[in-house]
C-alpha cells in the first residue's frame, strides 16, 4: 500500500489561508502569496496552465504528478472553489490533514512555507500534537523553502 502523504502551502505564521476567505475570495485576504511560487519559473518549467515552478521547485511539482495516486480534500475547500469549475490544480485542506494526523493515518507531510506573514486565516497545525517528526528533506527555492517530513507512529 502507497503512503498518505500530506502536502500544502503555508505562510511562515501556519496559515494555508488568510482571514475572509470564501468563494469570492478563495484563498482569503493576502492568502494568494502562497501560491506564487508555482508560477515563478522560467517558461520553460510551464507544466500547465497554473504550474511555471522555478528550478528547485520543478522536481517537487514532478513527484505530485508521477507519485500521486489520489486526491483528498475537504468539502469546504470544494465550495470555496465552487467545485473546481475551472479544474483542480492539485490541493488540499486543513481540516482532513489534522484529522488525518490525529487518527494517525498520515505518513508523511510536505510543507511548502512561503515567507509571508498572513497574520488570520486558517491554520494548518492546529490541534494535531503532539506529534514526533522525522525531517527527510528541506529544498530552498525561489520565494518557498520545502520541507519534508515523515511522521513517526
Amino acid at each position: 500500500m502507497g503512503s498518505v502523504v500530506g502536502d500544502l502551502s503555508m505562510s511562515l505564521d501556519g496559515f494555508i489561508a488568510g482571514a475572509n476567505d470564501g468563494p469570492a475570495n478563495p484563498l482569503g485576504d493576502g492568502g494568494g502569496a502562497l501560491f506564487a511560487w508555482m508560477s515563478a519559473g522560467p517558461e520553460r518549467n510551464r507544466i500547465d496552465r497554473w504550474f511555471c515552478p522555478p528550478d528547485a521547485s520543478a522536481p517537487i511539482i514532478e513527484e505530485w504528478n508521477t507519485e500521486g495516486g489520489a486526491i483528498v480534500s475537504g468539502r469546504r475547500t470544494f465550495d470555496i472553489a465552487n467545485g473546481w469549475k475551472d479544474g483542480h490544480p492539485i490541493d488540499c485542506a486543513a481540516s482532513v490533514t489534522q484529522q488525518l494526523l490525529r487518527a494517525g493515518l498520515l505518513d508523511e507531510i510536505n510543507l511548502g512555507v512561503v515567507p509571508v506573514l498572513l497574520g488570520a486565516g486558517t491554520r494548518l497545525l492546529d490541534k494535531v500534537g503532539p506529534l514526533d517528526l522525522e525531517q527527510v528533506r528541506v529544498v530552498e527555492s525561489t520565494g518557498v523553502t520545502h520541507l519534508r517530513y515523515r511522521v513517526k507512529h
